[in-house]
């Protein structure tokens, strides 16, 4: 008895619609339509394809729930993940699905694991207790906050810190019980990589002969961002409060405004500004 042929099926999923792309076994497109996504028009399509049918379609906020509703119907299901290509090509939903229905034909689908239906219980279950401690950790949150400030207050640093433009209790008392005191930063240079607000420079060959006599290349080094070993938090306090003082006025933006005037590029500008208030906060 002759086998029957595998019918190779791509979906390209929409909230509200199915674009399907069907290819038989010689790589020809034997049908395309568009469906609405719910359960009954899906199944009606799949099982007037015959029994041997692989199905396809990228992982998305509907993948579970469709893996679930064409598993019985289908002989092999594959819920795919093709980030990466054909991402200078066409793009439309019809071109999307024949060329997801031609790579599963090929077998150059990259599959998403999906598990089986029975541990959606557990799934959900799980969820359900990460946001019950959620809840739990939003009704501490105001209490450790005020018990945070009222022992920021306490600091010899606080008075002067909260002085400082865009500096409130909560950014204050972070920096101090992050940097402590002061004192432990030489300069306001030393504080910078600290903070992650140093710039990362690299040079090469960095010497020359001319004239029989070794000297420096005048060339500048060549930047490379920032500094990764930094402490986050204390990078967010002083960035916020750049982000901040950049919007509103006061003589910390004329600050901002007058590197921008000179040709700095805004980004530059805020880190500027954002080491100029670390230098302030030191002093």
């Amino acid at each position: 008895m002759k086998q029957q042929a595998i019918q190779y099926v791509a979906l390209d999923v929409h909230q509200a619609t199915l674009v399907v792309s069907v290819r038989d076994e010689q790589g020809s497109v034997v049908m395309r339509a568009t469906v609405a996504t719910e359960a009954k028009a899906i199944v009606g399509l799949v099982r007037g394809l015959g029994s041997r049918v692989h199905i396809v379609f990228e992982e998305g906020t509907q993948a579970q729930w469709l893996h679930e509703v064409l598993k019985p119907y289908a002989e092999r299901v594959v819920v795919c993940n093709t980030r990466g290509r054909g991402g200078q090509d066409n793009k439309s939903d019809r071109i999307d699905a024949d060329r997801l229905s031609e790579l599963l034909r090929l077998g150059s689908v990259k599959s998403v694991f999906h598990g089986a239906s029975e541990l959606l219980t557990l799934k959900e279950l799980r969820a359900e207790a990460l946001f019950a401690e959620l809840d739990v950790l939003q009704e501490l949150r105001p209490k450790a906050k005020a018990a945070m400030i009222a022992e920021a207050r306490r600091q010899p640093g606080w008075r002067v810190l909260r002085s400082i433009p865009f500096l409130g209790p909560v950014r204050v008392a972070e920096i101090l019980a992050i940097m402590a005191t002061p004192w432990r930063f030489r300069t306001k240079r030393q504080a910078w990589p600290y903070v992650g607000l140093a710039v990362v420079t690299r040079s090469s060959a960095d010497q020359e002969f001319a004239d029989g006599k070794l000297r420096r290349r005048r060339r500048a080094p060549l930047t490379r961002g920032l500094n990764r070993n930094h402490h986050p938090l204390l990078k967010s306090v002083f960035k916020g409060a750049a982000n901040a003082a950049a919007a509103t006025e006061g003589p910390l933006k004329d600050f901002y405004d007058a590197c921008v005037a000179r040709g700095v590029r805004e980004d530059m500008a805020k880190l500027t500004l954002a080491r100029k208030i670390v230098a302030i906060a030191l002093r």
